[in-house]
């Protein structure tokens, strides 16, 4: 099975799909999702997707993922992000020695998790996930979500 090395007009892509047709479907796969949600990262790929986002949609519908990123790699992303489309991401903190401690997926060199979710305007808002001290799995996920999105879901009509 042929994999994805990266995504964006100039990376490689899969030998076995045409660069442009792939192109083609993220973005109409953007295009009819009610909500985008990118992750913090470094690849080149998530700069050509977070420039097709904030070049075709609503500030509303884009939310950026941030978990498993260690702050050194967050604070190069947000900065390109500044650089490249004008946008101001907020600053966000590394976990505490007592979060990571009480949840063992973080650790005091990573960034908060959270979503960042951007007002109309552009302007970012970052609701850190809650920590969580019963862990059951991936389900405890679903609580923490919940309670940053909220808002989100709200104004989409999300229940």
């Amino acid at each position: 099975m042929a994999r994805a090395k990266a995504v964006g007009p100039d990376m490689p892509l899969m030998d076995s799909q045409p660069k442009v047709l792939y192109l083609r479907v993220v973005l109409a796969s953007m295009q009819s999702a009610p909500l985008v949600v990118l992750r913090a990262g470094s690849s080149p790929g998530l700069l050509w997707e977070m420039e097709q986002a904030v070049r075709t949609l609503q500030p509303e519908r884009l939310l950026v993922f941030v978990r498993n990123i260690k702050v050194q790699d967050y604070n190069p992303f947000a900065n390109q992000v500044k650089v490249s489309f004008g946008l101001q991401l907020p600053a966000i903190e590394a976990s505490s020695v007592m979060r990571a401690i009480v949840d063992r997926r973080e650790s005091p060199g990573k960034a908060k998790p959270g979503f960042v979710a951007f007002e109309s305007d552009w302007r970012a808002v970052y609701p850190p996930l809650p920590s969580t001290i019963i862990r059951t799995g991936y389900k405890d996920f679903s609580k923490a979500f919940r309670t940053p999105l909220r808002p989100v879901f709200e104004r989409h009509g999300i229940s």
